[in-house]
């Protein structure tokens, strides 16, 4: 299963974004080849982060309907928040989504299209076993 990051979804409904196009081929991609989930939290920083941005409540709003029509919007299982918690409260910089979408990478078959580079490296770091 793949799970969408905020990076990627702002990417995709900012134009003026320099990674506007490379989130269009890759949500495509996606799209085509059986599609993708987004965490429910990752909508709401999804949105904040539109609003920020100057993005219209209205607009906004219209984005976060049309994603839910071509993605699935995951309700996440609240056994996964003690680890979410205890990576966050370790201090490594990552937003509190960004730690779901890290503790839920470690499921089998999970992988999270990001253009977060602490994320992704985090991910692969905490993915690839270490050797003693």
């Amino acid at each position: 299963m793949i799970l969408l990051d905020s990076s990627v979804l702002v990417a995709f409904f900012s134009k003026r974004d320099s990674l506007h196009a490379r989130s269009a081929e890759l949500l495509a991609e996606i799209e085509s080849a059986g599609g993708a989930a987004i965490p429910s939290p990752v909508i709401f920083e999804t949105s904040s982060v539109l609003r920020k941005l100057g993005a219209a409540q209205r607009d906004v709003a219209a984005y976060l309907a049309h994603l839910g029509k071509h993605f699935r919007i995951l309700e996440t299982n609240r056994s996964v928040y003690p680890g979410v918690f205890k990576t966050y409260s370790a201090g490594r910089g990552l937003s509190l989504v960004d730690c779901l979408l890290l503790e839920l990478a470690q499921l089998p078959a999970v992988t999270v299209a990001t253009f977060d580079e602490d994320l992704a490296r985090t991910i692969r770091a905490k993915k690839t076993p270490t050797r003693k």
